[in-house]
């Protein structure tokens, strides 16, 4: 072997380990603070809206039928202050279930869970005033809402739904708050629509980007707040990923012909066979981490990509992320966990900081055997009503 052969035979092979070193890698997620946020129970679920400095939750217990009244509490993160806003509504609005919304300084929108009906709102001191229902197009849903600027929201769904309730399964609209006008809409072909019936987060926003992830394969399409497609990020040929042939689910997924119950069963087997993309977050507004499934691989771990999207070429580094499945014997040190992408009530990234909100708030002392933690957390909550908690981390990328 010549010299220049054995220099590109080297090169090639520090190239190998460099590449397998960095699929090794893990994102550090490091606990910066907990606190709990109120009473939990089965019937009580949560709702939330966070900034970078400011978490607005409200729970079941929060909504007053009887005085068409809801109360949303306001907390100063740093200062952990607390505040309630007041939520007034006309008794011709019924809200059953928990309310998905989003706050600006002067408007608050509101998605009534059950049937997702839209209403607009006005801030006036703590007080939000009733102002009006917002229109949309007949059989055209929105489960979800973000604050995108100072008085635009963005109302958006990604669902199976059957087809004589909505007429499409993707829905993304621009709203004016300000002139209570929807400004632009859009319902891209997505594949795989079916695997909405699982657990998934697929839309994400910086402060000039809108991203949507498609629900299988490896495809991330990028907005700007006109809903004007700007790019995409396409990884090809990614290492250990297993995808789904021809982005097609090989078997009827048309609610109106298969049972949601016998579908979700499908889908759950198909999940532990293949790759797909199942959450997107910004961690700011050049970086978009995106949380993979493995099932093929390594049903343990999530794929963690972080995409540079500054300039193009877009780049990313690809990091491994443990499930928290811990052994009886295993210790534990609970500031310093793999990110919790798994199991929160709700989850939000905002400027490197994750926001989990969690159905429990038992907080364990560190470096703790998983079966005294266990048996710890069991004494405990036969002396205390579980209550819901948040714990923020700081997430940075080596």
């Amino acid at each position: 072997m010549s010299r220049r052969q054995l220099f590109a035979f080297c090169s090639l092979l520090f190239l190998f380990f460099n590449l397998a070193a960095q699929t090794e890698r893990k994102i550090q997620c490091s606990l910066i603070k907990q606190f709990t946020l109120g009473k939990q129970s089965l019937e009580n679920k949560i709702s939330a809206d966070i900034r970078e400095d400011v978490l607005y939750f409200l729970t079941q217990n929060d909504c007053n039928k009887t005085e068409n009244k809801l109360i949303i509490h306001k907390i100063t993160i740093a200062e952990e202050r607390w505040d309630s806003l007041i939520i007034n509504y006309p008794s011709e609005i019924s809200i059953r279930f928990i309310p998905k919304f989003s706050i600006s300084n002067k408007y608050l929108i509101l998605i009534d869970d059950e049937r997702s009906d839209i209403y607009r709102f006005i801030k006036k001191g703590n007080t939000f005033v009733f102002l009006n229902q917002v229109n949309l197009p007949q059989k055209y849903a929105s489960e979800h809402v973000r604050q995108l600027t100072k008085n635009q929201f963005l109302f958006h769904s990604i669902y199976n739904y059957h087809p004589d309730e909505n007429q499409y399964n993707t829905n993304f609209a621009i709203y004016d708050a300000e002139r209570d006008a929807i400004i632009n809409s859009i319902h891209p072909d997505l594949p795989c629509i079916g695997f909405s019936h699982l657990t998934s987060s697929w839309v994400a926003n910086s402060k000039t980007k809108i991203a949507v992830a498609s629900p299988c394969g490896y495809k991330i399409f990028l907005y700007d707040f006109k809903l004007k497609l700007i790019d995409s990020i396409v990884l090809s040929n990614p290492q250990n990923w297993n995808n789904l042939p021809g982005n097609t689910i090989p078997f009827e997924t048309n609610p109106y012909k298969i049972h949601p119950k016998i579908l979700i069963d499908k889908l759950i087997k198909l999940n532990d066979t293949i790759s797909r993309i199942e959450k997107i977050y910004f961690l700011d507004e050049n970086t978009l981490m995106v949380s993979s499934i493995n099932g093929k691989n390594n049903k343990n771990t999530k794929r963690i990509d972080a995409w540079n999207i500054k300039t193009k070429p877009y780049s990313t580094s690809t990091f491994e992320n443990q499930k928290i499945n811990f052994n009886n014997t295993d210790t534990v040190n609970y500031s310093n966990l793999p990110i919790p992408l798994n199991s929160p009530e709700y989850l939000s990234v905002k400027n490197c900081s994750l926001y989990a909100i969690n159905e429990e708030d038992y907080f364990p002392e560190n470096n703790i055997q998983y079966k005294d933690y266990k048996n710890s957390k069991e004494i405990h909550y036969e002396n205390h009503d579980p209550q819901y908690s948040i714990a923020i981390y700081k997430i940075s990328i080596p």
